[in-house]
C-alpha cells in the first residue's frame, strides 16, 4: 500500500462521517474510493474475500486486514477475528494489542464452518459488526472423505451460508495466487478459485494497492 493510499484510511476523528452508513447496516472499509465502489461498504449477510498476488504475500494481505479491522472498530463496532493457524493468531495478537478489547479473539477450536458458527454465536452479545476468518486454506469441510475439489467448493458455499445465518459480513483471507501472466499451474481449482466464484465482494492487494475485483453492488478495479 502506497503512502498516498495509506493516507486515505480514516483517522479516528473522522469516524463520525460514517455514522449514516452504520445505521444502514453497512460496514465501511474506511477508504473513500473503495467504499464508493462498494456503495458504502460491506453488507450484512455477504461473503467477502481478500487475497494477494505473489508480490504481496500473506504479509501484504494481513496488513490490509489490520487497516480494515482498525477502521471497522473505530467507525462501526467490535470485530470478531478468528485465527485458524499460528501465523494468523500472531497477526491477530498484534492487532488486538493495538486496538484492545474491540477485537474479539475466540480461543482455538475446530476448523469446520459449523464449528466457526458455534464460536461466533457465543459472541453475539458483544454485537460484532464483522467476522474475519483468517484464513480460507485452514477451513475444513464437514465431509473430509470427499474429493479435495468438492471439499473446497463446499467450504466457500458454507461460509456464504454462515454470513447469512449470522447476518454479518464475513471477510475471508486467502493465500496469494500467481499473477495472470505467471507460469501455468495445475488446472485443478484452488480454494481461491471457489472464493472467486462464491464471494459477493472480492478484494485483491499487490502489497501497495488494494482493488475491488468482484462486486455485486457496483464498480470494480478503480485504481486512480
Amino acid at each position: 500500500m502506497t503512502d498516498e493510499a495509506r493516507d486515505r484510511w480514516v483517522a479516528p476523528s473522522q469516524a463520525v462521517r460514517y455514522a449514516a452508513a452504520a445505521a444502514d447496516e453497512l460496514v465501511p472499509l474506511g477508504d473513500e474510493r473503495l467504499d464508493e465502489m462498494l456503495a458504502g461498504g460491506f453488507r450484512a449477510g455477504e461473503l467477502c474475500g481478500l487475497y494477494g498476488d505473489r508480490a504481496a504475500g500473506m504479509l501484504g494481505v494481513r496488513r490490509v486486514v489490520w487497516y480494515l479491522v482498525r477502521n471497522c472498530v473505530t467507525m462501526t463496532g467490535p470485530v470478531l477475528h478468528v485465527a485458524l493457524n499460528s501465523a494468523a493468531a500472531e497477526a491477530r495478537a498484534k492487532i488486538a494489542g493495538q486496538l484492545g478489547d474491540a477485537v474479539l479473539a475466540p480461543p482455538a477450536g475446530g476448523h469446520t464452518v459449523a464449528e466457526l458458527l458455534a464460536r461466533a454465536e457465543s459472541y453475539q452479545r458483544d454485537e460484532p459488526c464483522l467476522l474475519v476468518v483468517d484464513q480460507l486454506d485452514a477451513v475444513r469441510a464437514d465431509e473430509p472423505a470427499a474429493p479435495q475439489e468438492e471439499q473446497d467448493a463446499q467450504v466457500t458455499r458454507d461460509l456464504k451460508a454462515l454470513a447469512r445465518t449470522l447476518d454479518l459480513p464475513v471477510l475471508v483471507t486467502c493465500t496469494p495466487v500467481l499473477p495472470t501472466d505467471a507460469e501455468p499451474r495445475d488446472t485443478r481449482p484452488l480454494p481461491v478459485d471457489h472464493l472467486v466464484a462464491n464471494a459477493d465482494v472480492l478484494l485483491r492487494t499487490n502489497g501497495r494497492l488494494t482493488e475491488v475485483v468482484k462486486n455485486r453492488h457496483g464498480l470494480t478495479r478503480l485504481t486512480a
